[in-house]
């Protein structure tokens, strides 16, 4: 089944055509009796979504799904370091590693953010991810881990 990616409040058009079939009914985050060729526009998408149509006739049965995963936007703002753990000075950063990853940890994601920045956009699955960094110094040193914040997309 293929998946598409769309910004939250998009509209997704469905196109499906069947030879030999009598009747399609659709399901999943649609329903009923679809015409056994067509296409709907469905929306606006506001979560992640499974549209399946199941089609019967004298050919058999043929069931199609698509998946769409829905996007959203989440701003992560952070104060920047100014010493080390140790204490000592930070020589200066060239950037930040910004990770995140839904909370079931299946899809994680890393963007670098330039050093001179203390806010990002991250777009991603609407619901909850959690957000860490780390920042790297103009040696190519890299700190340790930060917390991991957790944050709504949507």
């Amino acid at each position: 089944s293929d998946v598409l990616e769309v910004m939250v409040g998009a509209y997704v058009d469905l196109t499906w055509s069947s030879e030999h079939a009598d009747s399609c009914t659709a399901g999943g985050d649609w329903a009923g009796q679809k015409l056994t060729s067509g296409s709907e526009t469905v929306g606006p998408i506001v979560e992640s979504s499974t549209f399946s149509l199941s089609c019967t006739g004298s050919g058999g049965d043929a069931v199609a799904l698509t998946g769409v995963k829905a996007l959203g936007t989440v701003t992560v703002n952070w104060v920047a370091p100014t010493e080390n753990t140790d204490g000592s000075k930070i020589s200066g950063i060239s950037f930040y590693r910004v990770h995140s990853e839904s909370l079931s940890g299946l899809t994680g994601d890393v963007i670098e953010v330039d050093g001179s920045m203390t806010s990002t956009v991250l777009i991603a699955e609407v619901g909850s991810i959690s957000v860490s960094m780390t920042a790297i110094d103009a040696e190519g040193d890299e700190s340790s881990l930060s917390n991991r914040v957790e944050m709504i997309v949507k």
